[in-house]
């Protein structure tokens, strides 16, 4: 191989490895900045908060209408002379 090859080929690596390097540079950098960002975070918590909240009213109030529900009825009977 001649010098001026051999010179090309170094050349071309070390264009290589700076592209990759830059490449690899985006990438971490916008990865850290991925992670690291919390601005949906918040929204994400409340719609939690809010499906815990509903899991636990919609059974307690489905709990408390059907003891409504009897007692209406008990009163009803007792109106009704039953």
């Amino acid at each position: 191989m001649t010098l001026l090859r051999l010179w090309e080929a170094l050349a071309l690596k070390l264009l290589f490895i700076s592209i990759f390097g830059f490449v690899f540079a985006m990438i971490t950098t916008d990865l850290k900045s991925f992670v690291s960002d919390d601005k949906g975070a918040v929204a994400v918590e409340y719609g939690i908060i809010a499906m815990a909240l509903f899991a636990a009213i919609i059974p307690a109030f489905l709990y408390v209408a059907s003891g409504i529900q009897t007692k209406f009825s008990e009163v009803a009977a007792y109106f009704n002379g039953s």
